[in-house]
Formats: structure tokens, sequence, C-alpha cells
């Protein structure tokens, strides 16, 4: 399956495109979101619930549905804020979404320390 992610210029689930750099593009998650999706939301929202079923090896639709919720607001979300410029507050009013940790300081995470042993092949591992 050839996936084309984050350019072109084209959403289309049905051919596997999944890019929101156009104009006008104004797609969320559902009803009750409001953060415009970066391509990474794009293929959370298509491909989610099935990632969520096979990493969770369950088929129960009211887990995957909490555990898709969970994952979106509390990751996804983020990014796709960020991604797409939308400040995390812009008023007094309820911040727009929730960073609990940045993407960066996750992947930096899997940097070695320091003081550690480093090389291509250490931190591949790592990744």
């Amino acid at each position: 399956m050839d996936v084309v992610v984050d350019v072109g210029g084209v959403y289309d689930p049905s051919t596997q495109r999944f890019d929101h750099h156009q104009r006008g593009f104004t797609e969320t998650l559902g009803e009750g979101y409001n953060t415009k999706l970066s391509s990474a939301g794009l293929v959370y929202k298509h491909f989610g619930h099935e990632v969520i079923s096979n990493i969770c090896k369950t088929t129960d639709k009211q887990t995957i549905d909490v555990l898709y919720d969970k994952l979106y607001t509390g990751f996804m979300e983020a990014i796709d804020g960020t991604d797409n410029g939308v400040k995390q507050y812009t008023t007094d009013a309820p911040k727009n979404y929730r960073i609990s940790t940045p993407l960066s300081a996750r992947v930096s995470k899997l940097n070695p320390r320091w003081n550690e042993p480093s090389d291509n092949d250490i931190l591949y591992e790592n990744f």
C-alpha cells in the first residue's frame, strides 16, 4: 500500500493521500474537536483505531474508542496544533489543546546521555 503524507496538496483517503497544505482545509478529528488536523492527525484519523486495536490486541470497540480519544487529546492534538500554528492559549478561555511533553522532548529521550557511549548502532537501536 502506497501512502503519501504531508506533500502533494491532496487529502483523499480513498487514494491514501494525507496532506493538509491546501487553502480552505479545515478538517478536524470530528464532532467536538476544534483543532485543524496536520498530516499526522489525518493519518491518525484514518488508521488510529486499527493501530490501537493491533497494539492492544483487542477488538472491544468501547476500549478502542476511549484509547483513541485519550491518545488524541493527550498527544496527537498538540502535534496538530503546533504544525498548524494554532496557539495553545489564545484568550482567557480554556486552552486549545494540551501538551504533556513536547514531541522534541520525547525524541531526545532516545539519545544517550552525555556520559554514555554513542555511535550510529546505539542511536539506531534506541530509536
